[in-house]
């Protein structure tokens, strides 16, 4: 299945992330690419405003930032948002040693991947793809494949 959005500002491309993020479950990983500057980040903070967070940048030089869920999903059980930001990432052993393989498959996590290329072998079928690309300064195109090969 694949939907396919475009969107003139960065708020519509926060929504299209929030809406994402209401009717994605846990455990499926969502791969963003695009080239830079093409809407991934702000796909990733739509995303989280779903989930109450009002802050969240893109993890370049720490590759992983973790958000715990606090939000009504259940008393009993810790959710994760994870973004990835693998642009600095140099070999499979740097993905390793970040533990993403394990993030992949955590059924408790939403992983949201940027720059996944370097680990496009270790995706899931389960694995959500979202291409971003952009035609102006504003305009961009939000192709979303559900269980599609790269």
């Amino acid at each position: 299945m694949t939907k396919t959005f475009v969107t003139h500002s960065s708020k519509q491309t926060q929504q299209i992330g929030k809406d994402m993020a209401a009717s994605t479950l846990p455990g499926h990983p969502i791969v963003l690419m695009g080239d830079l500057g093409s809407g991934k980040t702000t796909f990733v903070q739509g995303f989280g405003s779903y989930f109450g967070f009002k802050r969240m940048t893109s993890p370049t030089y720490t590759f992983i930032k973790s958000y715990k869920i606090t939000s009504q999903i259940s008393e009993n059980t810790s959710y994760w948002i994870n973004h990835v930001d693998l642009y600095r990432a140099a070999t499979i052993s740097d993905i390793h040693n970040l533990g993403i393989p394990d993030l992949l498959h955590d059924p408790l996590s939403w992983t949201l991947i940027e720059w996944p290329e370097l680990i496009l072998n270790l995706l899931p079928k389960k694995t959500i793809i979202i291409k971003f690309t952009q035609s102006d300064k504003n305009m961009r195109k939000i192709v979303v494949s559900h269980n599609q090969t790269i």
